[in-house]
């Protein structure tokens, strides 16, 4: 499915199987996408679907659903734990952890072949996770792909994840800002910013500030004062860099 593609193609195709892990069809999707092979993981909450072929293994971790307690929980557990020479966010952490004998049996299972993981929201703090665990393991990920990811951890413990990461963010999406800089947590990967006019921007992080807090005033003059959470909406992600996908191909 992935292989041949180009970066957009399968960043278009990631983001929507994260948006399948919200749901109940995991199955017919992964299916009609030409995975053979596909597995619901659920435990005490935390949730992902893998799937396989005979070349490739997709790993796609739900993010927070407002309605399960236990997100909410995950999401705001901002304990520091040590690891690996740093610190991790142990709500991410946790969540991840209850998926993990599982997913790794399923990659054993599949092993020597391409591995790709991705996630929204706090699916996109477990997916990075996941990749740390899977390189440790020994099974190193062929590509990350995280849409309005969260901070996972401090400098120390994420550079022990060398694992080619595009990390989408959609305009003024808050949740990419959490938990805060100041706190000593940072982000990993490669930041592909969607700026106002639905392109990838190459603007650094004042010009990207300066841009952002534009559109805020405007949309809350406008009658839009969620614009932050508005563009943390996974649909939004999948529209975004599918038109970017298509634009690519027709150009």
């Amino acid at each position: 499915m992935f292989k041949g593609k180009s970066r957009l193609e399968q960043s278009a195709d990631l983001a929507y199987l994260s948006y399948v892990a919200y749901g109940d069809n995991g199955k017919e999707v992964y299916k009609s996408l030409g995975y053979s092979k596909y597995k619901a993981i659920s435990v005490d909450g935390a949730q992902c679907n893998v799937g396989s072929n005979t070349a490739e293994v997709v790993i796609a971790f739900r993010g927070t659903q407002i309605t399960e307690v236990n997100d909410v929980f995950a999401d705001l557990d901002v304990i520091k734990v040590a690891e690996d020479g740093g610190f991790v966010h142990q709500g991410f952490k946790n969540e991840a952890m209850k998926l993990w004998p599982e997913v790794k049996a399923w990659c054993n299972q599949n092993s020597g072949k391409d591995i790709y993981v991705t996630g929204h929201s706090l699916g996109a703090a477990m997916a990075l996770y996941t990749a740390y665990l899977l390189k440790k393991e020994g099974l190193p990920v062929t590509q990350l792909i995280t849409f309005g990811q969260p901070r996972l951890g401090d400098t120390k413990f994420l550079k022990n994840i060398p694992v080619p990461h595009l990390r989408y963010v959609d305009l003024d999406d808050v949740v990419p800002h959490v938990p805060p800089a100041n706190w000593g947590y940072s982000h990993h990967g490669e930041l592909c910013w969607i700026d106002s006019k639905g392109q990838i921007s190459k603007m650094g992080a004042f010009d990207r500030w300066k841009e952002g807090l534009s559109v805020l005033i405007y949309s809350m003059f406008n009658k839009h004062p969620f614009k932050g959470v508005e563009d943390h909406d996974i649909q939004k992600y999948i529209a975004k860099i599918k038109n970017l996908a298509v634009k690519e191909q027709t150009s």
